[in-house]
């Protein structure tokens, strides 16, 4: 199945904040990884990024205010982040949806709980625009 044009997007743009944090921290071992939870019965999650008994990050590429199921999203990845016992677990996201987990709210709760940092993504300019231009596409104006 082919992916949206809007989903391109938001992977080229996971993948870039990837690379960047990558640089930020000097780590170049980190890769999008699937972890197998469950072998027997095929469970497993994704991460955006992953080093063995190091770091599990999970990047989220949208901006502005969010609604029920894009709150949703950032309540699956924190979970995923969760289940990983590794010392790094690192929540990448834009400066807006870091300041609404940094309200006061069980979302947050989680995050502090489970000791995952939540860094702001490193948006370049164009980045941005392209998102903000999909974003609207999808009638998900912000």
């Amino acid at each position: 199945m082919k992916k949206s044009s809007s989903s391109i997007n938001q992977s080229s743009a996971e993948k870039t904040l990837l690379n960047k944090y990558k640089k930020l921290i000097g780590n170049t071992r980190i890769k999008p990884q699937r972890l197998i939870l469950d072998e027997e019965n095929n469970v497993y999650i994704d991460l955006d990024g992953y080093e063995e008994g190091q770091y599990a990050i999970e990047i989220y590429a949208h901006i502005g205010s969010l609604k029920a199921g894009q709150r949703k999203k950032i309540a699956t990845d924190i979970l995923k982040l969760s289940l990983i016992d590794v010392p790094n677990k690192i929540l990448i996201v834009h400066n807006d949806v870091k300041n609404w987990l940094d309200k006061n709210s069980w979302i947050a709760s989680a995050v502090k709980k489970h000791n995952i940092k939540v860094e702001s993504a490193d948006y370049s300019k164009t980045m941005e625009e392209k998102i903000r231009r999909t974003q609207k596409k999808q009638n998900r104006t912000t």
